[in-house]
Parts: structure tokens; C-alpha cells; sequence
């Protein structure tokens, strides 16, 4: 299996990442076939990186202009020292929406459900996108959207006295759900230097009906 020079600037918006074109490439002298692919790439193909697999090198291409719009990916590997394999993503170029900035928004949507999956750090989730096939992005933007995340799920990373007496008057009714935790007491001491506290109660209907049956 081969790739050809048209088969980039080609794009079949219906390939899938299992199309490899089977035309050979006529090797260019002095001229290794990453170098050969980079010159070709202008139109449509932007190199970003290359990856390490197990028994091989992975060389990975982004839409060009790199556009937050637009999720499609190419990339290759060498076969052999006269051959290569060519993959080419499924997704539709997309270029409708030039002024989006950041992580797009189905790659959001993907994060938030690796995020639910218990995959909740950069590694984790670039290795996650890069193993179904999506676009990645840049780790410090993946950081920021993760702490937005976060932030979302449970709240402010630092917290202050008032804070906790708002968390507990949204949780202090009781659920119809005998095993979500709520909050029917909370006091808390700020006024006096010398004896500064706080006190709070987290339970269960399950929890207190348990204890009222306990004999001691």
C-alpha cells in the first residue's frame, strides 16, 4: 500500500480513515518522504507533528489554514523504506465559522464525555482523542477548558465561609433519592478572633435510617 502526491490536495470528502489510496509514489533522490509530503501540503494540508507508535512513526496533518471549524486529520506512517499508508479522517471540512476560537465544539463535547468516563487529565484525553481519530488541542488549551470543566462540576477550586453557606441552602432539602447526599445543618463562627469555626452535616436518608435503627 502507497500513497500518491494527488492524494491529499484530492480529498474525497467520503473517505474514511480506512481509504489508502493504492497508487505508488515515485521516490524523490535525497529526498525522504516526510520532507516529500510537506511540499505538497500547501493547498489543503498543514504538517503539525509526528508521533511515535510501536513499530512505527506517525506524521500528522491538520486542515490548512488551521481552522478551530474544521475537525479533519491526515496522517501517515512509512511501511516500508519505498512504501506508505495514508489515513485520512472522516469529517467533512468544515469552514463556515472562521471566527470560532478554541477547542471546537463537538471536540468539547467528546472531552465532557471522556471527562464523565473518569479520563480527566491532558495526557489522558489527547491520548483519548488521538486514539479515536480527533483533532487535538494544544495542551494548555485543553488545561484551561478542563479547570472551566471543573469549575462546572464543583465549583470554585477555592472556596470562603459565605461560599459553603450558599452550597448548603441549594442542598439542604431532602431528596426523593435515598442515597444523594444533602445538607440539613451547617453554622459556622467568624465573628469571635479567639474561637473562629464551622460546622457542617452531610447525610443520607439511607444513612439516617440506618442509624435509627441502630440499638447502641
Amino acid at each position: 500500500m502507497s500513497s500518491t502526491e494527488s492524494v491529499i490536495p484530492n480529498f474525497n470528502e467520503e473517505d474514511t480513515m480506512l481509504d489508502i489510496d493504492q497508487e505508488d509514489v515515485e521516490p524523490l533522490k535525497n529526498v525522504g518522504k516526510e520532507f516529500y509530503i510537506k511540499r505538497h501540503d500547501t493547498n489543503l494540508w498543514k504538517y503539525q507533528y509526528k508521533r511515535k507508535r510501536i513499530d512505527t512513526v506517525c506524521y500528522y496533518f491538520l486542515c490548512s489554514p488551521p481552522l478551530s471549524s474544521c475537525s479533519t486529520m491526515a496522517y501517515y506512517h512509512l511501511t516500508s523504506d519505498d512504501e506508505v499508508c495514508l489515513f485520512i479522517s472522516d469529517y467533512k471540512h468544515e469552514h463556515k465559522d472562521k471566527t470560532e476560537r478554541g477547542i471546537p465544539t463537538e471536540i468539547k463535547e467528546q472531552i465532557k464525555r471522556y471527562f464523565e468516563m473518569k479520563i480527566t487529565t491532558p495526557k489522558a484525553i489527547l491520548r483519548a482523542l488521538d486514539h479515536d481519530g480527533l483533532q487535538q488541542p494544544q495542551i494548555k488549551t485543553l488545561s484551561n477548558y478542563l479547570a472551566i470543566i471543573r469549575k462546572d462540576n464543583y465549583g470554585p477550586a477555592h472556596i470562603n465561609v459565605r461560599d459553603l453557606e450558599l452550597w448548603h441552602q441549594n442542598r439542604k432539602e431532602v431528596p426523593d433519592h435515598y442515597d444523594k447526599p444533602f445538607c440539613p445543618s451547617f453554622e459556622n463562627s467568624v465573628d469571635n478572633d479567639q474561637l473562629m469555626f464551622f460546622r457542617i452535616f452531610i447525610t443520607t436518608k439511607r444513612l439516617i435510617s440506618n442509624a435509627d435503627k441502630t440499638k447502641h
